[in-house]
C-alpha cells in the first residue's frame, strides 16, 4: 500500500517513483493539492481516512467503492 500526499507534483512523482521501484503496490492513493488547497493539516486527514477505508472497510460509507 502506497499513500502519497505532496503539495508540488516533481516531490509526489519523485516519491512515488522511490515507492514503487521497491516493488508494486496492491493499492497507490495519491493525495494531491486539488483535493485540500494546499492545507497540510488536510492532506494527513485525507491520507488517514484512506489507511482507514483500506484497514477498515466495514466503516467504508455504503456508496462508496
Amino acid at each position: 500500500m502506497v499513500v502519497i500526499g505532496a503539495v508540488h507534483p516533481r516531490t509526489r512523482d519523485v516519491l512515488l517513483n522511490r515507492a514503487m521501484s521497491r516493488g508494486s503496490a496492491r493499492h497507490v492513493a495519491l493525495v494531491s493539492p486539488a483535493q485540500d488547497e494546499g492545507d497540510a493539516g488536510a492532506r494527513a486527514i485525507l491520507a488517514a481516512a484512506e489507511l482507514v477505508g483500506l484497514l477498515m472497510p466495514q466503516l467504508t460509507h455504503p456508496g462508496r467503492g
